[in-house]
């Protein structure tokens, strides 16, 4: 069993890189890649977390995650996001959160503030497959906040 865990980490790995690669293929194209870009970001993690606890259920976690961050892949090949798009709550709370991000590089607390606001209005509006991933998004957010 061990055997069959090992080989799996080292498959998630090779399928993580080869997802990194077709996103910044994308990217290059000038499509939009932040939400798939999204879905990765704790793929090593969970990896990581595989590794220590070698139980099924982390298999099965990460095989999740990157199925999805595959159909998010293949979806911006085949589809991509449209203009329309850009009106999307989600879409919205992922430029938000660039933005409070680089305010927040800049030492500029009063507008992150009145920006994090606005982004907890907006969340409300978010369709439910994609309020968990900007829930995360806004924890980060809110522990660099606390932190400074």
């Amino acid at each position: 069993m061990v055997e069959g865990i090992d080989i799996a980490i080292d498959d998630f790995r090779q399928q993580l890189a080869d997802i990194k690669q077709r996103l910044a293929e994308f990217r290059k194209k000038g499509k939009y890649t932040k939400i798939a870009e999204m879905r990765i970001v704790s793929i090593p993690a969970k990896i990581k977390m595989l590794e220590a606890t070698r139980e099924l259920k982390d298999v099965a976690k990460v095989n999740r995650m990157i199925d999805e961050a595959n159909k998010e892949a293949s979806f911006i090949e085949n589809d991509g996001y449209k203009v329309e798009d850009e009106k999307d709550p989600f879409l919205e709370l992922v430029k938000i959160a660039g933005k409070i991000k680089e305010e927040i590089k800049a030492g500029k607390k009063k507008d992150v503030i009145e920006m994090y606001n606005n982004a907890q209005n907006l969340y409300k509006s978010v369709q439910q497959n994609y309020k968990k991933e900007a829930y995360l998004m806004f924890i980060d957010i809110h522990k660099r906040l606390s932190s400074k």
